[in-house]
């Protein structure tokens, strides 16, 4: 038989297959503050003390010095070194307490330029109203930019065919 070839046989076993334990789940104690913080991020600097949160439901601290420097080296999620420099705090509900409702800027009655049009056609010089601001087209040959709606004024790439000259 070719099974032979590859393997040697050791032996053999009697008895019975114990089955294994169900894995259990750790239930974490409640965060301290309402909702929870912010996620980890690598471009932020961690100091003792500082919570984070990971798994969208643990609440991670920074240990104290001298293990601090870990939280810069490594997330809480990893799981060879996570450890090194965060410790377990609790869990979050996964909420945000609730800010304040977003501001929208109302339109200005009496501006001279009119609104931005994206099917217009603009030329060198040209002043449009964007979202409470007065752009101008920008001369040749950027103003060739004004007339695509990729470079509609207030946005990065706009910067390249419009000019913010001020409020409406």
């Amino acid at each position: 038989e070719y099974w032979e070839e590859a393997w040697m046989v050791l032996g053999s076993c009697t008895g019975t297959i114990v089955p294994t334990a169900s894995p259990s789940r750790e239930i974490l104690p409640p965060w301290e503050n309402t909702g929870c913080p912010e996620e980890y991020t690598t471009d932020t600097t961690y100091e003792e003390g500082d919570n984070v949160s990971a798994y969208e439901s643990r609440v991670f601290e920074c240990k104290p010095w001298p293990d601090m420097g870990f939280c810069n080296m490594f997330p809480p999620e990893d799981e060879e070194n996570g450890d090194l420099g965060w410790m377990t705090v609790g869990g979050c509900d996964g909420t945000l307490a609730p800010t304040d409702a977003p501001t929208v800027l109302p339109e200005v009655i009496g501006c001279s330029a009119p609104a931005y049009d994206s099917s217009a056609s603009y030329m060198d010089g040209d002043l449009v109203q964007e979202r409470g601001d007065i752009y101008e087209c920008n001369e040749w040959p950027y103003s060739l930019w004004c007339n695509n709606p990729v470079y509609m004024p207030g946005t990065d790439i706009g910067s390249s065919a419009w000019t913010k000259t001020g409020p409406c």
